[in-house]
């Protein structure tokens, strides 16, 4: 099916939806669903989605959903997710998600996360979390956390956080800390940081330091 205005399907019996170049698609409790270059999208309850260059996208407790050029995302309780270049995307209770080069990023209360390449980023409560090559990044009640190659990072509450050549770093309330390759670096009131010193780091560490200010607080 292509180029339609509105199309609202439920419970399709072929179970497998491709359209392209639609304007408004509701497609509850369908199996597998392929959508390219529509406008409004919303897919609660579907198996296994693959969307490119769609524009708004709502997907709620689908099973497998595969993004790519789309604009604005939203996926609560979805549990494979991989996105790429897309540009605002909210995510909320997934199990595993996969994104690279997407724009402003939202996330909370997921599984396992990976991103890379990817800017203006917000997480809250998810468990294993990588990051890479990311440019701002805010990040709450993490458990499992490692950064690399990140440049304007803060965390608070974060427990178990790995961090190397990233740039401008931000921790606070932090547990088990090890820092590598740094360039600017602020802790308050964080337990078990590696490597140990107080503000600033001895002359032996200096090829991995730039600045580094570790506050009293700090343990």
């Amino acid at each position: 099916m292509s180029y339609c205005r509105i199309v609202a399907l439920s419970h399709c019996h072929t179970r497998i939806v491709a359209l392209s170049h639609c304007h408004i698609v509701a497609l509850p409790h369908c199996h597998i669903v392929t959508l390219s270059h529509c406008h409004i999208v919303a897919l609660p309850h579907c198996h296994i989605v693959t969307l490119s260059h769609c524009r708004i996208v709502a997907l709620s407790h689908c099973r497998i959903a595969t993004l790519s050029h789309c604009h604005i995302v939203t996926l609560p309780h979805c549990r494979i997710v991989t996105l790429s270049h897309c540009r605002i995307v909210t995510l909320s209770h997934c199990h595993i998600v996969a994104l690279s080069h997407c724009r402003i990023v939202t996330l909370s209360h997921c599984h396992i996360v990976k991103l890379s390449h990817c800017h203006n980023v917000t997480l809250s409560h998810c468990h294993i979390v990588a990051l890479s090559h990311c440019h701002i990044v805010t990040m709450s009640h993490c458990r499992i956390v490692t950064l690399s190659h990140c440049h304007i990072v803060a965390l608070s509450h974060c427990h178990n956080v790995t961090l190397s050549h990233c740039h401008n770093v931000t921790l606070s309330h932090c547990h088990f800390v090890t820092l590598s390759h740094l360039h600017i670096v602020t802790l308050s009131h964080c337990i078990k940081v590696s490597p140990k010193c107080r503000f600033k780091c001895p002359t032996a560490g200096a090829e991995q330091w730039s600045l580094v200010l570790l506050y009293h607080s700090c343990r």
